[in-house]
């Protein structure tokens, strides 16, 4: 057996993910994911979300038992939960808390004041050239376009920690 062939057996065995070209991990046949960030547009920034978990190339964030979630997110090990009507982020860059508004006209206003951060996210449906100037989109993949906020916030600010 040749080394190259000994190790693809070691891999299988041993149940590690694969990666496509692009290197992300290989889908897991059970997430359907619900919504789609891409950072700036990018593909290799992009996340995708469900209720109980956001995963992209650098992104695995989890929703544990107790509501409260956990994982690595831009590649630093998170911790987050909701606390006093924010979202609260421990990572090895400090504590970042993020309020939620709701916006009259459709979509979301996410602000952090650990970061000195504000952005708008709106759905990529809702989206015309003024209403988007300056806004996060992501897209959501279900008919009815209603998503958990929880995931949500974690894909579009993973990029900040």
């Amino acid at each position: 057996m040749t080394r190259t062939a000994g190790l693809a057996l070691l891999l299988l065995a041993s149940g590690c993910a694969t990666t496509s070209g692009r290197g992300e991990t290989s889908p897991d046949p059970g997430f359907q994911p619900l919504g789609e960030y891409e950072r700036d547009g990018l593909r290799a920034f992009s996340v995708a979300f469900d209720a109980d978990s956001v995963r992209g190339a650098k992104t695995h964030v989890t929703r544990r038992d107790d509501g409260t979630w956990a994982g690595f997110a831009n590649g630093r090990a998170v911790d987050m939960r909701v606390q006093d009507g924010q979202f609260v982020i421990q990572s090895s860059r400090g504590l970042m808390r993020v309020r939620v508004t709701e916006l009259p006209e459709g979509g979301y206003f996410f602000e952090t004041a650990s970061f000195g951060r504000g952005m708008k996210v709106v759905e990529a449906s809702e989206c015309t050239p003024e209403r988007c100037q300056n806004a996060a989109v992501w897209r959501a993949t279900t008919a009815n376009r209603q998503v958990p906020l929880e995931p949500l916030i974690i894909a579009v600010v993973s990029h900040w920690l």
